[in-house]
């Protein structure tokens, strides 16, 4: 079940947190949802994303992507619409 993280009803959550810390937000005003889970682990496997596959089956259609961050180096796929990415590619963004 997804929790909205405002408490203003009146304005729709930019986030919301799905499971395990698994947060989720509108990737755009269609409405398709893009997860995103933080681990604070250099290595990763396919039970890492648990969270996030779940959050993909609950909203159905609507998921667009899950992204899960880690402290390794490497971009990886793990699946359709799964990928892994390292923590620093955030600080790499537009550069």
């Amino acid at each position: 079940m997804l929790c909205q993280s405002n408490s203003n009803r009146s304005v729709p959550p930019l986030t919301s947190t799905f499971a395990s810390g698994v947060s989720a937000s509108p990737r755009s005003t269609g409405g398709s949802i893009v997860g995103i889970e933080i681990k604070a682990s250099a290595t990763i496997s396919a039970g890492d994303f648990k969270g996030l596959k779940a959050l993909a089956e609950a909203v159905g259609d609507r998921f667009h992507r899950g992204v899960l961050l880690y402290t390794g180096t490497e971009a990886l796929p793990f699946g359709k619409q799964m990928h892994a990415l390292p923590v620093s590619a955030l600080w790499r963004i537009g550069q």
